[in-house]
């Protein structure tokens, strides 16, 4: 009788390492198969949003640096699953569709939100924190990216693209020197805490190294300059817009003037090849190679009535781009 229970302990234990084996490897094809089904889903989602946004995914997927939620395709670590309906969405009675969502490639300000607005449609994460989800504003790597300064209230987005970017941190295409160098103090006083304030006026602050902008025989001075503040119109630190600009230049000037007033000439547009750039004035060319209204008018001050660049006596102003044949 003991032999024979010795002889089949050999057996028993056997089998439940067979047991063992086969509960192991269920869990490894319950595994495996659940994560097949949510990459399924995620590339579902992105093959969701190609269909409206197609032309701009691509620019993303030749883009340098990829957000890493973005290049492996999880598109729900940022946006709700109820955005696979392709509907326009509903919180907080503010509604969103794919036109006002986004806006060169990038989330606009109605569904980014600014901190104290209540936006952020399409969002998984708290309101104005989508990136909290995965970045921890206290650790060490953020804190030494932004110079150990206190980041509480801050909006990413003013700095940030959201999916992918030419810039090493998904910094946006113009950004301003002292800013990438963290030369923060020349702007800003900085307290131990981190606690981040600007010195002055803004204005005064930007004159110190930007005194080239007005010059004495400027005899025209843009209202708008003397009312208002450089930030009012630019971004001091980043921005997808040439000149560290808020938004597109025909935009900002909008705010403020009619656009019947530009219904002259057009605006926003690639000009023809026809039209001569050879002179250096394609400086007054949008990044996208657009014509706006900088192309004949000065921003903050100039020699000549109504900001213009050159004289309209003898067609000047026109000529430049209209050579006469």
């Amino acid at each position: 009788m003991h032999n024979k229970t010795r002889n089949q302990k050999p057996e028993a234990r056997s089998q439940k390492i067979i047991s063992f084996y086969r509960f192991v490897c269920l869990i490894i094809f319950l595994s495996s198969s659940h994560v097949s089904f949510v990459i399924a889903q995620e590339k579902e989602f992105k093959k969701g949003c190609r269909a409206c946004h197609s032309e701009q995914i691509d620019k993303w997927d030749a883009s340098e640096v990829r957000h890493f939620p973005y290049a492996r395709e999880k598109c729900e670590s940022c946006h709700a699953a109820e955005h696979k309906k392709f509907t326009p969405l509903e919180k907080n009675s503010d509604k969103v569709n794919s036109e006002n969502m986004v806006s060169n490639g990038e989330l606009t300000q109605a569904s980014a939100g600014t901190v104290g607005e209540s936006s952020l449609t399409g969002f998984t994460a708290e309101q104005e924190k989508p990136c909290l989800i995965c970045h921890d504003l206290n650790s060490e790597k953020i804190k030494k990216a932004h110079f150990s300064g206190d980041l509480t209230g801050v909006n990413c987005f003013n700095c940030h693209y959201t999916h992918a970017a030419d810039k090493k941190g998904l910094l946006k295409e113009s950004v301003h020197e002292p800013f990438v160098s963290g030369m923060c103090d020349a702007c800003h006083n900085i307290s131990a805490e981190g606690k981040i304030e600007v010195k002055g006026q803004t204005k005064k602050i930007c004159l110190a190294c930007h005194s080239s902008l007005l010059t004495k025989d400027d005899t025209v001075k843009h209202s708008g300059y003397d009312m208002l503040e450089c930030v009012d119109c630019h971004n001091p630190h980043t921005s997808s817009e040439k000149w560290l600009l808020k938004k597109k230049i025909t935009q900002i000037c909008f705010d403020c003037h009619g656009k019947e007033e530009a219904a002259k000439h057009p605006y926003d547009v690639v000009p023809s090849q026809k039209i001569n750039l050879d002179k250096g004035n394609e400086i007054w060319l949008t990044n996208d190679r657009q014509m706006s209204c900088v192309s004949c008018h000065n921003p903050h001050s100039a020699k000549i009535p109504f900001l213009l660049r050159e004289s309209l006596e003898d067609g000047k102003l026109c000529n430049i781009c209209h050579p006469k044949q």
